[in-house]
């Protein structure tokens, strides 16, 4: 049966609170699952697919009170890899970033146009590394990786968040690639000169445009994860008929538990497993203007927890990832004030009964093997 309207909201409804219901009460500070999963945190390899810091005009070496994600807190939440997105624009209006780079007291070319935003935000990550005297590494290949991870090193990875960066030319790529960026996503909320996005109802049915058949070659060449978040859905089908390397959906939730616009239906999950790509589920749950509603369907970790095993019961613990969305205007769950807190997730996750390995791979072992697939499939000159 098709259930759709007022009945299919009672229907995902229903299945949060059910499985809230029928679990153990969420592990509590001083529980034994919190401190098993604060254990596994500070051994395993951890990876989040997506935040915002570098759009906050902070010294990401200094432990702050504001925002959700810093180097300090990071590592306290024994997370081993952060992947940082570089956004340039952002709903309601085209003008809307612009005016908060000016607000944010970035330079003058940040405020004025799209490269400046990204390179003064790539600039900041540089300084910030340097700085870190060691403790912090921006991540270049697998090879980077393995090497931080085996010395306790933090690692950073940038994704570039909306194709209009490119300004209608795939050999921006290569610039962006050459400093030291390793993704591409092909839409940011609204369409551009690559493919159709997701927030506007006219924008969904618009497909991957030539150019954007162009850049996803070439990313494949450079060996770039194609990143899908906020894409359209025919725009991500196209994706995946042109790549010939997995891709990953960032940060998203999922529509077969919460039916939303921003959220991918099962057929797109089961489709991007299918080429061996992962999906990160974000941390929105609350309300943060008309474009950041809640993507979860409630407010609590367990609404969280819930797109996770829908997730893992639809394609497996091997295509599932952590992708927060820190620092992008969002309102996380309650009980989870910053990256700190990812331990009560990881905790919720072993109270459904999921393994230690299963708990490996949605932690951060699926990025681990997806970046070194798409490293191994490029053909760069």
């Amino acid at each position: 049966m098709h259930i759709t309207g007022p009945l299919k909201a009672v229907a995902t409804a229903a299945l949060i609170v059910t499985l809230a219901q029928t679990s153990p009460g969420r592990a509590e500070e001083g529980s034994d699952m919190l401190e098993r999963a604060r254990a596994l945190h500070q051994e395993a390899f951890v990876a989040d697919l997506h935040a915002d810091p570098l759009i906050w005009n902070r010294d990401l070496n200094r432990r702050s009170k504001k925002g959700h994600v810093d180097f300090p807190r990071l590592r306290q939440a024994g997370v081993d890899l952060q992947v940082i997105g570089l956004p340039t624009l952002s709903p309601p209006f085209k003008w809307a970033f612009g005016l908060f780079c000016w607000w944010e007291r970035m330079p003058r070319a940040a405020r004025k146009e799209l490269p400046g935003r990204a390179d003064w935000m790539i600039d900041q990550l540089e300084r910030f590394v340097r700085e870190s005297e060691g403790t912090v590494g921006l991540v270049g290949d697998p090879l980077d990786l393995e090497h931080n991870s085996s010395r306790g090193i933090l690692s950073t990875l940038l994704v570039i968040e909306g194709g209009q960066i490119l300004e209608g030319r795939v050999e921006n790529l290569d610039r962006y690639f050459r400093r030291g960026v390793r993704g591409i996503g092909i839409s940011h909320f609204v369409p551009n000169d690559l493919g159709g996005a997701t927030y506007k109802k006219k924008d969904r049915k618009r497909g991957l445009t030539e150019l954007g058949r162009e850049v996803t070659r070439r990313a494949n060449d450079l060996g770039m994860i194609v990143d899908l978040a906020h894409a359209s859905e025919p725009t991500i089908f196209d994706v995946l008929h042109e790549s010939r390397a997995p891709v990953m959906v960032s940060h998203t939730g999922l529509a077969g538990v919460h039916p939303h616009w921003r959220n991918i239906s099962d057929d797109v999950l089961r489709a991007v497993a299918a080429r061996g790509g992962i999906v990160g589920i974000i941390f929105q749950a609350g309300n943060f203007g008309p474009w950041m509603d809640d993507f979860l369907g409630g407010r609590s970790i367990d609404a969280l927890v819930a797109h996770i095993m829908h997730g893992v019961k639809l394609v497996g613990p091997e295509h599932l990832d952590l992708g927060s969305d820190f620092d992008g205007f969002i309102s996380p769950p309650k009980g989870i004030k910053d990256v700190t807190d990812l331990p009560l997730v990881t905790a919720a996750l072993m109270e459904r009964g999921l393994s230690e390995n299963d708990l490996r791979l949605i932690l951060g072992g699926n990025f681990r093997r997806l970046f070194r697939q798409v490293w191994d499939a490029r053909q760069a000159e």
